[in-house]
């Protein structure tokens, strides 16, 4: 995978990974 695709999926999903890793933080504290 190149680092261009990897940035493009990033953007994609951007909203989606932050909001996971949010509740996953809040979820374990």
């Amino acid at each position: 995978m190149s680092a261009e695709h990897v940035l493009t999926m990033l953007n994609e999903h951007e909203v989606k990974f932050v909001d996971l890793r949010f509740t996953d933080t809040k979820g374990k504290e």
